[in-house]
């Protein structure tokens, strides 16, 4: 799991004072040690 990139696609909406509030990430990045009892399956 260390420093491995995924696509993880994400949307999150909400209502503001000002309007409506879009945020979209299509990828993340996972950088550190793996937790403990993970296996990198790889």
């Amino acid at each position: 799991m260390v420093d491995h990139d995924y696509t993880v696609p994400v949307r999150v909406c909400t209502n503001t004072k000002y309007g409506v509030l879009a945020m979209l990430a299509t990828s993340l990045k996972v950088d550190g040690p793996s937790p403990s009892g993970v296996n990198d399956a790889r």
